[in-house]
């Protein structure tokens, strides 16, 4: 608790318009997102989703860190999603971590997000599109990741998963094939 106190109290002391305030808001939402993860407080969580959402409208497009928060943003949102299961947070989630990805293109990170939004997105809802969007995405975060990067597992077998799983669906065995080849 006394992490997040001051992390609040260090928001609350950045005067408005100061450069640094997007990060304190971002900090903060980092505290409470642990905060729930360890002791399961929803209040905690809906006030990072907050935090994170005031960090993203504090930082001026065009910054650095404006992508990074957003996909901090989905990640969380993603989160809730799982736990509550309400569809606008994943809708919010990905519209996040879509505006990641278009500040950021080559950021493997924010594509492999964006495969599994979309493909949470398609296991409740079974839109095909969603599939494709995810497979999609899967394959570029592979794609740009280089051979021996520490992240290429998982992007792999992401990928490798959401291959699978369409051929459980429609049956096509090329997924198979390129699943194996992975």
């Amino acid at each position: 608790q006394n992490a997040v106190d001051a992390y609040r109290q260090a928001v609350d002391l950045t005067p408005d318009g100061h450069p640094d305030k997007p990060i304190r808001f971002s900090s903060l939402g980092n505290g409470l997102s642990r905060r729930f993860e360890r002791l399961g407080e929803v209040a905690a969580f809906e006030d990072a989703i907050d935090a994170y959402r005031q960090a993203i409208d504090l930082t001026p497009d065009g910054h650095p860190s404006k992508a990074s928060r957003l996909n901090e943003l989905a990640d969380v949102l993603q989160i809730c999603f799982a736990l509550m299961g309400q569809l606008d947070d994943l809708d919010s989630a990905i519209s996040a971590i879509q505006r990641a990805t278009t500040i950021d293109p080559s950021d493997a990170i924010f594509l492999h997000n964006t495969g599994n939004a979309f493909r949470a997105r398609f296991e409740s809802l079974g839109d095909f599109k969603d599939l494709e969007i995810s497979i999609t995405a899967y394959g570029k975060a592979v794609d740009i990741t280089p051979t021996g990067h520490i992240n290429r597992t998982l992007f792999l077998s992401s990928l490798g998963n959401a291959l699978c799983f369409r051929f459980s669906r429609v049956h096509r065995l090329d997924d198979v094939e390129e699943a194996i080849r992975i």
